[in-house]
């Protein structure tokens, strides 16, 4: 502390230029945090924009993957750009559609799989009564329906009622392409042993709009390996990728 002439009060010194800068840069920040709060509670659709440019969001809002509703899902299936068969409007969900576990099953007749050799399943159906699947097997099942998607990305998911069993239904392939028509092959795995019954529900599809223009569909796509109608599961076809490497 230094004493003014003449007084007997201390006084403070002078902020330095370096107390100011910090100060300034610290009240900026704050006004940038609270004015992206701001922006985005009042437009949700916006990106939260960097620090320092709090109103980009506002003067540029960027495209936001958007799920259709149960109202545009019946829009797309009357214009035919989705397909969904069986279809009954009860399974119709506020933004996805529920699908069910087709008759059929598969099995790997090796314990011993080769991603670079094709691997051989062995089809069976599920009796009425039912069919216990056990922990530690893969199991290949399909859904009762078969679809067509030409102008959205459908995800298959689970049901959470599937999930509290201990089931799941896919391992890595949850994601369709734009033009992806068929039934949907399921990899079934269970936490442990549990009856499944066919025609139960299984899954849920939602559709994702997208951004942009297709170049090609699934469909036309030369490397597209899972097109063939079918109502029964699909094994693995990743030894035709070693193929066409080696071709």
């Amino acid at each position: 502390m230094w004493t003014m002439p003449g007084s007997s009060s201390p006084q403070p010194p002078a902020p330095s230029p370096t107390l100011n800068l910090n100060l300034t840069l610290n009240l900026n920040l704050n006004l940038n945090l609270n004015l992206n709060l701001y922006l985005n509670l009042l437009f949700p659709r916006f990106l939260i924009s960097p620090l320092f440019f709090p109103t980009l969001s506002y003067f540029f809002p960027l495209p936001t993957a958007m799920i259709l509703t149960d109202t545009k899902i019946l829009e797309e299936i009357e214009k035919g750009t989705i397909v969904i068969s069986p279809f009954d409007r009860k399974y119709l969900g506020s933004n996805s559609y529920d699908v069910h576990l087709g008759r059929h099953l598969a099995v790997y007749k090796s314990d011993i799989l080769d991603a670079r050799v094709h691997n051989e399943i062995e089809h069976f159906q599920i009796p009425d009564d039912g069919l216990i699947l056990l922990p530690h097997r893969l199991y290949l099942g399909v859904t009762e329906e078969y679809t067509e998607t030409h102008r959205h990305v459908p995800f298959l998911e689970g049901k959470s009622s599937i999930g509290r069993l201990g089931i799941d239904i896919h391992a890595t392939a949850g994601k369709g392409d734009v033009g992806f028509c068929n039934t949907w092959t399921l990899e079934v795995s269970v936490k442990q042993a549990v009856r499944v019954y066919h025609g139960m529900p299984i899954g849920q599809l939602i559709y994702f709009e997208i951004s942009g223009t297709i170049g090609t569909t699934y469909r036309a796509k030369p490397s597209a390996k899972y097109g063939t109608r079918t109502d029964k599961p699909v094994e693995s076809m990743m030894w035709k990728n070693f193929d066409r490497e080696n071709n």
